[in-house]
């Protein structure tokens, strides 16, 4: 699941460019990516470039033409970078026209900026990328890696936090809810018993009915650290689980001018760019939501 812009950026007085690092990191959130920016100022030996571009997967490479303390300007460091990064889009920029810039680079496919330039260019760039994305296919991607996830980080905390509250009671109500979304096999859940390991019961339980009884162990918790991250929970089949279903199960009618049309059965549901980044956002703020409950949940 795509939620970060991994960015590595070399410049050796990084002040310099700080205005423009913000700007696009604000640019990422709109879209509902998080910006991961490796900065360096010193480049190091060709060991260290090929190392960084083996151990890291970058969306995008921006380089000061002139690193201060480098013995190499852009144009021999680009062809040092093009041996062991081929994919990635690069951006060098210097206090330089990019004309003039670019004439010294004198390699293709390279970005050339002024650096007064780059939030906007550096927008354009990233804009132009994501709107790829942020399609049909990659948001149903994205929405069934996302509840998969989800419903991972809620085993886990069933698993902690039945240690904190009557441990029966809610082993129990496991049990009373997966009977009611599984008739076919009631006797076979009714014979567990209640002296299993936590996943054994948790691992009954569809996306839906786990966000239900979480709330219910969180309520009996009792921390009121916990109690504005229990509402949104309230929202999380209708703000998820739907979009999933709809996203997962419907098939493509029509794509015109970037809205998509999906039909399930005779019900036909719409979604375009915008409500692919809502889609988006909504991942980020429930795994922020998660990541709180846990935190707090851990003392």
């Amino acid at each position: 699941m795509k939620l970060k812009y991994n960015v590595l950026w070399f410049d050796d007085r990084p002040k310099n460019v700080s205005s423009a690092q913000e700007h696009i990191k604000i640019k990422l959130a709109r879209m509902g990516f998080e910006l991961c920016l490796d900065c360096r100022q010193d480049v190091g030996s060709e060991t260290t470039i090929k190392k960084l571009f083996q151990n890291n997967d970058y969306d995008l490479l921006v380089v000061d033409y002139k690193l201060k303390e480098s013995d190499k300007d852009g144009s021999d460091l680009i062809k040092v970078i093009r041996r062991y990064c081929t994919a990635t889009d690069i951006v060098f920029y210097s206090s330089e026209t990019p004309a003039k810039l670019r004439s010294k680079i004198s390699v293709d496919g390279v970005y050339c900026y002024n650096r007064n330039d780059l939030p906007a260019n550096l927008t354009y760039i990233i804009e132009s990328r994501l709107r790829k994305v942020l399609d049909l296919n990659q948001m149903r991607g994205l929405y069934l890696a996302a509840v998969a996830d989800f419903d991972h980080i809620i085993d886990n905390l069933f698993h902690r936090l039945l240690d904190k509250v009557d441990k029966e009671k809610y082993i129990n109500e496991i049990i009373d809810t997966t009977s009611s979304y599984h008739e076919n096999s009631l006797n076979k859940i009714k014979n567990l018993g209640s002296n299993k390991e936590i996943y054994e019961y948790s691992s009954l339980l569809s996306s839906q009915p786990k966000i239900q009884v979480l709330i219910k162990i969180l309520n009996d918790i009792d921390d009121e650290r916990l109690y504005p991250y229990i509402n949104l929970l309230s929202d999380y089949p209708q703000s998820i689980l739907v979009p999933r279903n709809q996203l997962a199960h419907a098939m493509e009618k029509s794509c015109i001018q970037g809205k998509y049309v999906l039909k399930n059965s005779k019900k036909e549901t719409e979604f375009n760019f915008d409500d692919f980044l809502n889609l988006r956002h909504k991942i980020l703020d429930y795994r922020e939501t998660f990541d709180r409950i846990e935190l707090y949940t851990r003392e």
